[in-house]
């Protein structure tokens, strides 16, 4: 699961130009939200959806200066896989680095 504080690269299948060598720093983390998707036809809204994630993240690293910085805002994404849960193309991966401790607590 990712926490605030844990860096990752987001994935975007036909996109790779606008992610490649790009990091970003999760700074603001929405957990269990089921919120409906938005409509904005006056039509009512949708049900709920299963339960997600909504992530606020600084970019931390990129090949172009005047871009770091945020916020980036990363929605709807599923908690355990980390994929868009309204775009398949599009995934989270949380990087470890050496370095990067897990600590388990009872």
């Amino acid at each position: 699961m990712i926490q605030v504080g844990d860096k990752f690269i987001c994935h975007w299948k036909g996109h790779k130009e606008c992610t490649e060598g790009r990091i970003y720093q999760a700074k603001n983390i929405i957990y269990d939200c089921k919120c409906p998707k938005p409509n904005f036809d006056n039509h009512p809204p949708d049900k709920q959806r299963k339960p997600h994630l909504h992530i606020v993240a600084d970019l931390i690293e990129c090949p172009y200066q005047y871009m770091i910085g945020g916020p980036f805002y990363f929605h709807p994404i599923d908690e355990d896989t980390l994929e868009n849960i309204q775009d398949e193309d599009e995934h989270l991966e949380i990087i470890r680095r050496p370095g990067d401790q897990l600590s388990l607590f009872k």
